[in-house]
């Protein structure tokens, strides 16, 4: 009789082998994963968006342009220009016929009115240094003293439009005897000679 025991079956490290490269093979995933991945840190969300109001800008309208400044030649002093009428003051009592006169209050506040129109006249020399001669201006005061219009009948090189007329239209005057009167308004200039 033979011997009849069994042989124990031989142990092959096949299945360890294959526990052990599956185990190697997660690490190594995971690894892979760790470093491969999102390497960034999570930056911490934007803030919300804060709502502001900016003023709104005032728009201003521009100042209007100077009065343009016609050179009249080298026959200034010979240029009539017919104006229109230019409103003043206005107000009650300057509409129809005027039968009032002129009081001497009336005529020294007009007069001085015109005077202070030089200035303007001394600017507009820079331009034109040869600019002479006289503007005749119509002006009509209401009763109350308001000038009511003012129109330029005769003109040089602009200085009537641009420096009498605003002249005479500016402020109060002493009012006529009875109602509204006109009155005619020479004003002459020259350069001053210096001296």
């Amino acid at each position: 009789m033979a011997d009849s025991t069994p042989t124990p079956p031989t142990k092959s490290g096949s299945g360890f082998i294959i526990v052990t490269l599956l185990m190697v093979a997660v690490a190594g995933g995971l690894i892979f994963w760790k470093f491969s991945g999102d390497n960034e840190e999570q930056a911490p969300p934007p803030p919300p968006p804060v709502a502001t109001t900016t003023p709104k800008p005032v728009l201003e309208a521009p100042p209007p342009p100077p009065p343009k400044i016609e050179d009249a030649g080298p026959d200034v002093q010979k240029k009539v220009v017919s104006k229109g009428t230019v409103k003043g003051g206005g107000g009650g009592g300057c509409s129809g016929t005027c039968k009032g006169t002129v009081t001497p209050a009336l005529r020294s506040a007009l007069a001085g009115r015109a005077a202070s129109a030089r200035r303007c006249y001394e600017r507009m020399l820079r331009a034109n240094s040869g600019l002479s001669g006289t503007v005749m201006a119509q002006v009509r005061v209401g009763p109350t003293g308001q000038a009511c219009s003012v129109s330029i009948t005769k003109d040089f090189g602009g200085v009537g439009a641009s420096c009498v007329a605003p002249a005479l239209r500016s402020g109060g005057l002493p009012a006529p005897a009875g109602g509204c009167v006109d009155v005619a308004v020479p004003v002459s200039f020259k350069p001053n000679t210096g001296g």
